[in-house]
């Protein structure tokens, strides 16, 4: 083992504790930063992985002004579903409370393709990430004929639900990038937080190829 970090997470300051949140069998990690948001505070977990990246999987950000996450940590398997839990202190909520959050916080692993297509069909990390104005998703399609295919770029919120439609038509096998500027279908600006992007393509033998990444917006 060497010196050199092999991974670095910005932006997160505080109480950090290990567990495994997920039913992956990589250890995850989970930050609290009381002091964030203006003194809301926050906690965030992040799901272990080869490689693993830097972008929380989940969040949760205080209501009131109790540094929530001043404290963190594996609550071990609360409920008896073989997951280990979270736990996020809040001291500064009067006389202080702590929650409890059931493991496993992350839709995103339901989010697998159920069908691959041979070569090219590649969705991009965004850039910049973490973001605060614009940033750019870049994604390539392959040329599995001379048609064009149904395609679809879509932003989701945290549980799943729709927040914005960047394409939707179809289009040839290419390289194409669209920009997100932060705002939902109806010209809305969403919150801070985690946020997914998926990209759907209809194939020829009429099934569905699709990933999804997730990047984080911070007003």
């Amino acid at each position: 083992m060497d010196t050199i970090p092999d991974m670095v997470i910005t932006e997160f300051m505080g109480f950090a504790s290990t567990g495994y949140f997920n039913k992956g069998k990589y250890a995850d990690i989970v930050l609290g930063d009381g002091d964030s948001y203006g003194g809301l505070g926050s906690a965030w977990v992040f799901l272990g992985g080869n490689p693993m990246d830097s972008i929380p999987d989940w969040g949760v950000v205080g209501t009131h002004h109790g540094t929530l996450g001043a404290s963190v940590s594996s609550a071990g398997d609360v409920n008896g579903d073989s997951i280990e839990d979270v736990i996020i202190g809040q001291p500064a909520s009067g006389s202080g409370k702590a929650y409890v959050y059931k493991g496993d916080p992350s839709g995103v692993e339901d989010w697998d393709q159920p069908y691959q297509l041979p070569g090219d069909f590649e969705l991009y990390q965004n850039f910049p990430n973490p973001f605060n104005a614009t940033t750019l998703i870049r994604y390539h399609l392959p040329a599995i004929s001379s048609q064009q295919s149904a395609v679809s770029l879509k932003i989701y919120n945290i549980v799943g639900e729709e927040m914005r439609t960047l394409v939707d038509k179809p289009q040839k096998g290419g390289h194409y990038e669209v920009t997100w500027d932060g705002k939902d279908n109806v010209g809305r600006e969403v919150g801070s937080g985690i946020y997914f992007y998926q990209l759907r393509m209809e194939t020829q033998k009429g099934g569905v190829a699709q990933k999804a990444k997730k990047l984080l917006l911070i007003r």
